[in-house]
């Protein structure tokens, strides 16, 4: 029968697998799909916008030029690079997640670079000298 996956004799699928389709064993309509995927849903939402807000707290701190908003940028982007780098390796499935994943290392490393260059410097280093002869 074309088409039909059968398993090779004395395969054990892993759990969770069905032996005769090769698929995951998915609840039935109706079925409650168990307690992981409920909290798996749940961390995965958090660490989105905790992402989410971190990178709005960066852009409004670099929009005011604070001085701390340099070093957070930094730190929010080698950790959406490492981020990026661990979900590509993870969810490598084809050329579409490598592209995405190059992108997303790009644009955080473009970000350090930014953060880092001369001018962008020199515009935090002006405007804390401002915020010191106001005082």
């Amino acid at each position: 029968m074309r088409g039909r996956f059968r398993s090779p004799e004395g395969f054990t699928p892993p759990e969770g697998m069905n032996p005769t389709t090769g698929l995951p064993n998915l609840p039935r309509p109706g079925e409650s799909p168990g307690n992981r995927v409920g909290t798996m849903l749940i961390v995965i939402c958090s660490v989105a916008v905790v992402g989410i807000l971190a990178t709005l707290t960066v852009a409004w701190g670099l929009w005011k030029l604070k001085k701390w908003s340099m070093f957070l940028a930094i730190v929010v982007a080698v950790i959406f690079i490492l981020g990026s780098i661990v979900s590509g390796g993870i969810l490598l499935i084809g050329r579409g997640m490598l592209w995405q994943t190059v992108v997303r290392v790009a644009m955080a490393e473009a970000v350090i670079v930014l953060v880092l260059l001369p001018v962008s410097r020199r515009a935090f280093a002006m405007e804390a000298q401002t915020q010191k002869s106001v005082v």
